[in-house]
């Protein structure tokens, strides 16, 4: 929790950059009301400090009788923090949404198992792992994507695949192949909040998709 990001970044990091990754937020919160006439309302928020004003307005209804969808990019500390207290967010949907290792000898340290189908079936949330391809023209455009990676809080990769290069997606059609292949680890996380009476719930979705800026 205190960490925020991997400890190999955390060491590195500087006091403001370390106070930056604890309370970074960037998340939307999605409300859809009950009358068809009414479109989806979205709420986008930038900061940690908004984030605690909308929790703490008394007008604001934490368990509303419509569905309404969080959706978080990347994790930080407060973030845990103020939506773990607030809804009783089980510590395991934030862990399994962090850990990276998509493939692992089982005699590996940092192992972990998947559970008996008979205690994944009481959990409210499931965690989806899955590989893309990005193709990058350039392999500077491609190092520009690893950087953009790397300022996540939860740790992401891509991984180069130097076997499949085409010179139809390269910058220069003249010249040597400079376009790059890489698969980049994914993952979207899905909690949901337990319902009482007629409530449709709370939604929450966790996601690491970064859209890799440069020429792709």
């Amino acid at each position: 929790m205190e960490v925020t990001t991997t400890p190999i970044k955390w060491i590195s990091q500087t006091d403001s950059s370390r106070e930056e990754r604890a309370s970074r937020a960037r998340l939307a919160m999605v409300d859809f009301p009950h009358a068809e006439s009414k479109i989806p309302v979205r709420t986008d928020v930038e900061d940690i400090d908004q984030l605690r004003d909308i929790f703490a307005d008394t007008k604001f209804n934490h368990s509303p009788d419509f569905l309404r969808i969080f959706v978080l990019e990347d994790l930080s500390r407060d973030v845990i923090e103020e939506f773990g207290s607030r809804y009783d967010i089980d510590p395991q949907f934030w862990r399994y949404h962090i850990n990276d290792f998509r493939w692992y000898n089982s005699a590996d340290r940092w192992v972990e198992l998947d559970e008996l189908p008979h205690i994944s079936r009481e959990r409210n949330f499931w965690t989806i792992r899955y590989v893309h391809p990005r193709h990058f023209r350039s392999s500077h455009s491609m190092r520009r994507g690893l950087f953009e990676a790397g300022a996540f809080n939860v740790l992401r990769r891509l991984d180069e695949d130097p076997g499949h290069q085409s010179p139809y997606f390269s910058e220069s059609h003249r010249g040597p192949i400079d376009s790059v292949l890489c698969f980049c680890r994914r993952k979207v996380s899905l909690w949901l909040q337990p319902c009482e009476g007629e409530q449709k719930g709370t939604v929450g979705e966790l996601e690491f998709s970064p859209w890799i800026r440069g020429r792709q």
